[in-house]
């Protein structure tokens, strides 16, 4: 055989698995295969221009489309193309900001709030806003939430709850004790105090839920649920539905995971940062659907914020800052999943991706925590096609024939010595059980029992 030709017909082989593997991938439901995932470790912000620091606190995107980063020593703006950091921002501990409905970035620190503004050189400016603020109501001390909601801006510190909107502030403040934890999402603005939680609706804090509806721990993020109830992620103890101010625990494999913060990346999946597990998509019930971590690519397990827009999940990291592709349809299946050699075809029986490659035949199964493929019987055969008959895998190989895989993965094989390899395969329209098997230079018949 002419050396180029062959040459020619690998890389053509090796070009057509890839678009198999990636337009297949789009009928995963189960996570198969790792997600895009594009990693800024701290040195892709490092400048001899400004100081930076590898931990970064919050992550969002400006009116511009511009991805803006809360770093431990100031805030970080990224164009796509580099990275600057945000003039009066050095040093400033401002760990957390939010848009209003124009896209203005709201942000507030250590005795301060304020406003991202472009400056004269159209650079990105800090512009403080304390001024506008009275008098009594400047000593709230350290902010640690800010969170925005039908184009309102709410900041909370321990002791004040502030609000920004439509050019002006309100305020509240607590004589029973400190402002623990603001979170937003689509369905509303909401604050704690000791066991007690709030809706915030119009000025006023009503109160939703307390210590006499049962096990209140530490909320990190609130949704809506099904129906009118809420879906709560705490801190420590996992996930709650509340409705009615009836407190119900959802029993999960995941409870015990720290989680950090969480944003809503579709109309029934949020996304939740965590310390142990990178970030976690649940639905509306409190399933988890989906684990993207380090073995899934993220840079490291430990997030801090997640933000969605756009088809892309940003992600604060303790060490650097990451962009997921999501939704999952393209998903990637190499090396790191066992991949040892160049893939020929791809099938997906139910939750099961099958992947033939030059050396063998594996399975994947399920939605397993590190996604690798298992060998299949040890066949080291090149598997040039495949298909589902009556709940069996046929695969064609290159060694005289072809073989038959059933529920149980027991293998059985079928060869045809005087005809060469086993190139394609296909069902017959007629035959339920019956398929076409092409060889090198003819078609055979053959009835599967």
């Amino acid at each position: 055989m002419d050396k180029n030709c062959f040459s020619y017909h690998a890389h053509l082989r090796w070009l057509t698995a890839i678009v198999l593997l990636f337009c297949f991938q789009n009928q995963l439901n189960a996570q198969q295969g790792r997600p895009f995932i594009s990693n800024y470790p701290p040195v892709s912000y490092a400048s001899n221009d400004y100081i930076s620091s590898p931990q970064n606190w919050c992550v969002g995107e400006d009116n511009k489309g511009r991805i803006v980063v809360a770093n431990t020593s100031g805030m970080l703006v990224y164009d796509g193309m580099a990275w600057q950091m945000i003039s009066g921002t050095e040093n400033k501990s401002l760990f957390k900001f939010s848009t209003d409905r124009e896209g203005q970035i709201f942000t507030a620190g250590d005795g301060e709030i304020g406003v991202i503004k472009v400056g004269d050189k159209g650079e990105l400016v800090f512009h403080s806003l304390l001024n506008e603020l009275k008098a009594e109501d400047r000593e709230f001390g350290k902010i640690f939430n800010v969170v925005s909601h039908d184009g309102a801006v709410y900041f909370r510190s321990s002791s004040h709850l502030i609000r920004y909107f439509n050019g002006s502030f309100k305020t509240w403040t607590s004589d029973t004790g400190k402002f623990i934890k603001l979170v937003s999402s689509s369905a509303g603005v909401f604050v704690s105090k000791k066991q007690n939680w709030y809706q915030i609706k119009g000025d006023d804090l009503q109160e939703i839920a307390n210590s006499m509806n049962g096990d209140l721990p530490n909320w990190r993020a609130v949704f809506q649920g099904p129906g009118d109830s809420l879906l709560i992620a705490t801190k420590n103890n996992g996930f709650y539905h509340l409705h009615d101010k009836n407190v119900s625990a959802i029993q999960n494999d995941f409870s015990k995971l720290t989680i950090k913060n969480g944003c809503q990346i579709s109309e029934g999946e949020f996304a939740l940062s965590t310390d142990e597990k990178g970030i976690i998509i649940v639905d509306r019930d409190g399933t988890v659907n989906h684990v993207i971590y380090e073995a899934s690519g993220l840079s490291s397990n430990s997030a801090i914020f997640p933000y969605f827009n756009n088809g892309a999940l940003w992600v604060a990291m303790n060490s650097g800052v990451s962009k997921i592709e999501y939704p999952l349809r393209t998903t990637l299946v190499d090396k790191a999943n066992g991949l040892d050699n160049i893939p020929l075809s791809t099938l997906k029986i139910q939750d099961r991706l099958f992947i033939g490659t030059y050396s063998g035949a594996y399975w994947m199964k399920g939605q397993s925590d590190q996604n690798k493929l298992i060998r299949i019987n040890d066949q080291e055969k090149s598997i040039f096609a495949a298909i589902e008959l009556n709940k069996r895998l046929i695969a064609s190989t290159a060694d005289d024939g072809f073989i038959v895989i059933n529920e149980d993965d027991d293998v059985f094989e079928v060869k045809n010595s005087s005809s060469g390899a086993c190139y394609s395969i296909i069902p017959n329209s007629k035959s339920k059980n019956s398929v076409y098997v092409g060889y090198d230079n003819l078609i055979i018949p053959y009835e599967i029992g």
